[in-house]
Formats: C-alpha cells, structure tokens, sequence
C-alpha cells in the first residue's frame, strides 16, 4: 500500500487580489502525475480543499474537476477530511454517492469512528471541529479543550484497530512543536488547536493539513503536507509538494516536490536600483515584496515600482526614523533653530544634514525673522 498525502489546497484563496486558479490548476496536474508515476493506491486530502466556506464557482468547478480526474478517470481511492477553511455542510453534499466510487469524505465526528481499510492500511478521517461537538459527542461537559477531546477521540479509534494493519489518521488541527506562517489562521483560543503530539504515538502516520510548510514537524510520526501553493510573503522560501508514504515491511516517507509556476520572492535595494538593476529580472515575472534602501520620500512609489513588477505584493521602508528624541544635553536651551534643527535630523536620521539642506533652513529661518520683524513694526 502507497500513498499520496496533500492538504490545504485553498481552491479560490487570492494573494493581495491575485488570482492564483490557473497557477492551483497547474500544480493539480503535477500532483496528478506524480500520483500516476508513483502508483499509489490511494489519495489523502487533510482538510481546507477550498479556501473560504462559500467558495466560488470557479474554485468547485477546478475541486470537481480535479476529481473526476482523480477518482473516476484515473481510479484513485479518495480519503478526504473538512478543515477550518471548508464548510463541512456543504462540502459534504454528494458524499454518500461518492463512496461507490472510493472517495470517502469525513465532515463529522462520528464518521472518524468509521475506518477504511485499504489493503493492509486502516484509516481514520478526522475532520476540524471545536470542542463542543466533541462534548456533545460524548455527552461530557468536562471535555472543555481540544487536548483532552482528543484524547477521548483515539482511545475510541484504538478499539478499533485491526491486528495486521498499519493505522493511519487523516487530520486537521496544529500539533505543538510545529512552526506557523502568516497566512494560516491561527484558531488557539482556549487551545483550540493545540495538541500534543504524544496523543498519536498508536498511530503509524498521522497525514496532518493545517499549517502550509512540508517541514513545519519533522519528528514522530506526524507530518504537514504544506500547502498546494506559497500564499504569503512568509512562505517564501518553503518547497511546496506532497508526500508519498510506502507501507512496505517497513514505513517510507518521501518528498515529491512540485515545479513553481510562478514564485514568491522578495528584494532589497535603492529605488534607483529596484528600477534600473538586471539583478531584479527574475523579479519582473514573480509575485515580489520589495524593502526600499531610501531614506528620502519618494513620489509615486507604489505605482512606478509596479510599472516594472506587475505582481508587486508589498513595500517596506528598511530605514525606520527613531520614534523618540532626547535632547538630554543641559544647555540644550541655549541653541539657536538651526542647531536644534540639525541635531533633531541627525537622531531621527542617523546622519548629518547635507549643505544644502542646511542652506535651505537657514534662508527659511532668515525670512521667518524678516516676516517676525515687519509684524513687530
């Protein structure tokens, strides 16, 4: 028994306002091949297929696509979980007929106490919940955190297991120890999603989705199969891709990589530079946060870098003027403007005002004296 373990797809989810549709399609068609090429038996999904709970027409429309390919052209068993992002009710349209066709879809808590068996693989398909339908499952209102339902949820599992096979759990919550990015949705109010890897040690292979990077757990058993694409800044230097597990006489894990269709990156430099260098060709083509060396203001900065990187995600001054100026010398009441002036630029700036800004703000301070003058008389 081989599989293939993927999640978080995100079907419909934009970066900054940019579609990434054609770019999730693309990287299907490479999950697809490696599924192919690997000769899996089966297909896992951990949960967030779409990215938000209404999704769009076009994202089902690429989510049914992908598995008629999937499922009924190519004749993949399925085994797929809700995650945060989904709605479970409307994900789980369809799903009872789904099941002729070996696509199982687990949107509930009772439907985790139902294994699959393929091959010499038992699984268990445990969908993104909150704790109260854990306490309304068991009917025990001591169950008041995810930690402790957990716990009550593999015991039950463990009942189950059968003798001559491997177990697998297919799930969607953020195991401790494991490394977040900005553009997961962060749900630990209460310790929603915080769980203890220690609770899955019955477990050979715990096909985790949630958090987007492949390497966000490397110990244990457990495993993220990182996100479908890189969907923030943050995610910038992951390799996305899917893992391929072989229940052989011993367990393999392994890394398939997918080829980027088109990356995120970020760059660093003058304006001048950013617009000018050919070190930043490679830019031109990516969805690209930019850090400005500047110190001066600029004028039309957003639209001119744009002008040169289309898919421009953000802009951040590397310089940042101190927030607070101490003036703690003791004569600091005798300067005159101009040398409270200067000493007020060079704290805020970390340099000293060129000659001819200091020409500037002399001949300012000249006629603000002439005009003081002719008010006096």
């Amino acid at each position: 028994m081989k599989i293939l373990h993927t999640a978080d797809w995100h079907l419909g989810k934009k970066l900054e306002g940019y579609s990434r549709l054609h770019e999730q399609e693309e990287t299907l068609k490479q999950l697809r091949k490696i599924a192919l090429e690997e000769q899996v038996s089966a297909i896992v999904i951990a949960g967030d297929i779409y990215d938000q709970s209404i999704p769009s027409i076009e994202a089902i429309r690429l989510y049914k696509e992908t598995l008629q390919q999937l499922n009924l052209e190519d004749g993949f068993p399925i085994l797929a979980i809700s995650g945060n992002h989904d709605s479970a009710e409307r994900l789980a349209e369809g799903k009872k007929w789904y099941e002729q066709t070996q696509f199982y879809l687990a949107t509930t808590l009772e439907e985790a106490f139902q294994p699959i068996r393929l091959g010499n693989v038992q699984f268990f398909l445990l969908p993104f919940m909150h704790p109260h339908a854990i306490r309304r499952y068991f009917q025990d209102e001591t169950l008041t955190n995810i930690q402790e339902g957990m716990k009550r949820i593999v015991a039950k599992m463990e009942q189950q297991f059968a003798d001559d096979c491997y177990h697998v759990l297919v799930t969607h919550f953020f195991v401790e120890g494991s490394q977040r990015t900005d553009s997961e949705t962060t749900s630990t109010v209460g310790g929603l999603d915080n769980i203890h890897q220690g609770i899955f040690q019955s477990f050979d292979y715990v096909a985790l989705g949630h958090l987007h990077s492949s390497t966000a757990i490397q110990q244990g058993k457990a495993r993220y199969s990182g996100s479908l694409l890189k969907y923030s800044l943050s995610e910038k230097n992951q390799i996305k891709g899917a893992y391929i597990i072989d229940f052989a006489d011993e367990m393999s894990i392994t890394f398939r990589p997918f080829d980027v269709i088109r990356d995120v990156t970020e760059i660093k430099g003058t304006m001048d530079e950013l617009m000018t260098s050919s070190a930043y060709i490679e830019a031109e083509k990516q969805y690209v946060g930019i850090k400005i060396e500047d110190k001066e203001s600029i004028l039309n900065m957003a639209q001119r870098l744009k002008s040169r990187y289309p898919y421009l995600l953000t802009i951040e001054r590397c310089f940042r003027p101190s927030e607070t100026v101490e003036m703690k010398t003791p004569s600091f009441q005798e300067w005159d403007v101009l040398e409270m002036a200067k000493r007020y630029y060079q704290q805020m700036m970390d340099e000293n005002l060129s000659a001819e800004q200091e020409h500037w703000l002399k001949t300012v301070q000249e006629e603000r004296a002439m005009e003081d003058e002719s008010c006096d008389h």
